[in-house]
């Protein structure tokens, strides 16, 4: 019986680890980001388009410059076409000062997202009004 109890203490205390630094992270607001469908919501500010072509906005999500789309090339499934369609449409919400969805298809938290470059690419932008 004491081996039964002790087997099972052993299997369960990386588990109560577990749960102790989850909770732990969880009272403190610290989540680590997880990459899943994402669905961001907010103003945007600071439309950029640099010489190689590269589109960058800052949405209020975030705080920070995240990269769009390319003007020139294909960015991911984004064609250049896509693009200046997005432009058009960011360039509107800017200057309305609209509410936008980008949806990401995989991406960590909209306020964990990484800034400029490293930023994954949005599947679409929706300007609300």
């Amino acid at each position: 019986m004491f081996s039964l109890k002790l087997a099972l203490k052993n299997k369960c205390m990386p588990l109560m680890r577990g749960v102790v630094v989850g909770a732990a992270l969880l009272g403190s607001g610290q989540l680590p980001a997880v990459a899943a469908p994402q669905w961001c919501n907010g103003t945007l500010s600071n439309l950029q388009i640099n010489a190689a072509g590269d589109v960058f906005v800052q949405p209020s999500w975030l705080g920070n410059m995240v990269i769009v789309c390319n003007v020139n090339q294909n960015a991911g499934a984004i064609t250049p076409a896509i693009c200046m369609n997005w432009v058009t449409l960011m360039r509107s919400a800017v200057q309305r000062g609209a509410q936008t969805w980008m949806q990401y298809a995989d991406a960590p938290a909209c306020n964990a997202m990484p800034t400029y470059s490293s930023a994954p690419y949005p599947w679409y932008i929706m300007m609300v009004n």
